[in-house]
């Protein structure tokens, strides 16, 4: 008996409803303490094209994928010759016997388990489309009956799966039974039964070897002769008394969550303060933006009215999604795009502007293999390079690399905070399997006392008292004209108030103790704001939001032509001087 230690692979038609169905036994398996991983493998995201799905059960924390398959359930007419060899000897071959199989599916060394799918479902259901989606719970059904899993275990996921849609659980729990009930039927035989029909089964079969034809075929009838419920009892013998996979409940998983990396990523979006997604579909990272949609019509929705507090936005190609998201960012709003490799390549103009123009942008690449349709739903890691060194070459992204789900959560909340920090793009590096896939994980934990890190952003207020409010007051008051002294510092009452106004800015990049070393960061500007003017010599300049002010606000452009102020210059020297030869502003 193998208990809680087998591979279950389910082979499907893509676009059928299966996988939503083949999930259902990996979270049942999951809700009884035992350790599972699920893999989709299909090569090409294609309505109609195969598709499988794979679950290793490993009661000692054997997850990743190994070779065979002990249960193999074929519904698939397309792959079932390939189908049917990849089943390890001693194995389970499940199969829609309303249709007999064709000939060549003898196998010898494995237990043939034949049941009636699509006969069932014509017999209960008439619409189409129904007799499609609830052949698939059938069989999960019967899968439960046969690894003895407590079917309370799924009848709760089918009500969790359809809340809010409680007219469609009554029809789901109805279809399990049908394969439950079929099992019951049909392979409800006792242990100490079953073994004596299995010892019976085995003597007629060595007297068959040496029978008469006529012998041959009287014993081939005899059980139903005497018990016809005895004869369907020997055709299904094996799948009875040596049935030998089971899943026993455990607790070995604590408070571990089944979770995909896909979702993962979007949630930790939302609570990294994402309101925009721009996007363009790829698989494997489609699904990114589909469960940012999902959460935010519950987290990003406005109590007081009703009203959407986020805007997602499919755009005609990649390259428009990420000037979405570095347009919406560069306005104040946190926003990001998902792609994958393909998607990278046409993003790579883009990358380069946010990066040289310091734009504050968050990329979420769902690595695949293949550059194009010929691979797309394979998993790799054949990006690094590429978005490490986008837009030829020139640039040095961060990276952020998640090994599981909850850093997948953990790396996506608190890329936003990096890139508003350094003002470049900051793109999470994931994969198909880590996306695609759901993956034990730890649980996911939130401090609700976190604030967002916005960086080193200047307020309206901010950039008026850099032009002109500090010299008006100090102007005006020749007793704090007096206090001054040589360092461009002000004593007394004033200096509190400029560290006030830097408090107030949460510039959490410039501690209190560092701004009274280097000077009052208005003073540094020396009266007047430059973008990409460095007071304290951290590489990061202070930025402004459009709307802010409305004379001095954002700037964008910077490189060879344009000096520290962004404005226009071909003078060399702009760009060799560095802001610590200023002297510093005296007003005195």
């Amino acid at each position: 008996m193998k208990i809680n230690d087998f591979v279950v692979r389910f082979a499907n038609v893509n676009g059928t409803g299966s996988a939503s169905a083949n999930a259902l036994f990996t979270k049942a398996v999951f809700r009884m303490g035992v350790p599972v991983t699920p893999k989709n493998i299909f090569p090409s995201n294609i309505q109609g094209l195969p598709t499988w799905y794979e679950v290793r059960v490993s009661e000692k924390g054997y997850l990743g994928r190994r070779e065979g398959v002990d249960l193999m359930v074929a519904v698939n007419p397309q792959s079932m010759k390939k189908d049917y060899a990849d089943v390890m000897s001693g194995g389970y071959f499940v199969y829609d016997s309303s249709k007999p199989l064709p000939p060549g599916y003898d196998r010898d060394d494995i237990t043939h388990i034949g049941i009636p799918m699509t006969e069932m479902c014509n017999a209960e259901y008439t619409d189409a489309r129904q007799r499609q989606l609830f052949k698939n719970i059938v069989y999960i059904g019967a899968l439960v009956a046969l690894f003895k899993i407590e079917f309370s275990v799924i009848e709760q996921l089918i009500g969790e799966q359809f809340k809010g849609k409680e007219k469609l659980i009554e029809p789901n729990i109805k279809a399990l039974k049908m394969g439950e009930k079929w099992v019951e039927e049909n392979f409800g035989l006792t242990d100490a039964r079953a073994s004596a029909l299995t010892v019976e089964d085995k003597a007629l079969t060595k007297v068959r070897a040496s029978a008469t034809p006529d012998e041959d075929k009287a014993l081939t009838n005899v059980r139903a002769s005497a018990t016809p419920d005895e004869d369907k009892a020997l055709t299904h013998v094996r799948a009875s008394a040596m049935f030998d996979l089971k899943v026993e409940r455990r607790d070995l998983l604590g408070d571990k969550i089944l979770y995909g990396g896909n979702s993962a990523c979007a949630l930790g979006a939302i609570f990294g303060g994402a309101t925009v997604a721009a996007w363009y579909p790829i698989t494997p990272s489609t699904s990114v933006v589909d469960a940012f949609a999902k959460y935010a019509s519950k987290y990003r929705v406005a109590a007081a009215t009703g009203k959407n507090n986020n805007a997602i936005v499919q755009a005609e190609d990649e390259l428009a999604a990420i000037g979405m998201v570095m347009g919406a960012m560069w306005n104040g709003a946190r926003a990001f795009t998902a792609t994958s490799g393909p998607g990278v390549s046409l993003m790579n103009e883009f990358l380069g502007l946010g990066y040289f123009a310091e734009i504050p942008t968050v990329l979420i690449d769902v690595q695949r293999t293949g550059p194009s349709t010929g691979m797309p739903t394979r998993t790799q890691q054949s990006d690094l390079l590429l978005a490490a060194y986008a837009s030829h070459g020139d640039t040095k992204h961060p990276l952020l690399l998640p090994a599981t789900p909850k850093e997948c959560f953990e790396m996506t909340a608190q890329a936003f905070d990096l890139t508003e920090q350094l003002q470049t793009p900051v793109i999470i590096m994931t994969d198909l399997d880590l996306g695609m896939n759901d993956h034990v994980t730890e649980p996911l934990e939130w401090d609700d006392t976190r604030a967002y890190k916005r960086g080193k952003v200047l307020t309206g207020e901010q950039l008026d008292e850099i032009y002109g409010g500090a010299r008006t007051l100090l102007s005006a008051m020749d007793d704090v004209l007096s206090g001054a002294n040589g360092n461009g510092h002000v004593a007394g009452g004033n200096g509190d108030a400029d560290k006030s106004v830097l408090a107030a800015a949460d510039l959490e990049t410039q501690p209190d103790a560092e701004a009274e070393s280097a000077g009052s960061y208005i003073e540094q500007f020396r009266g007047k704001y430059g973008r990409y003017l460095d007071i304290d010599e951290d590489g990061i300049p202070y930025r402004t939001i459009p709307g802010t002010h409305l004379t001095r606000g954002a700037y964008t452009t910077r490189g060879s032509s344009r000096d520290e102020y962004a404005v226009y210059t071909e003078d060399g020297d702009a760009h060799s001087t560095p802001i610590t030869s200023h002297e510093p502003v005296n007003f005195v």
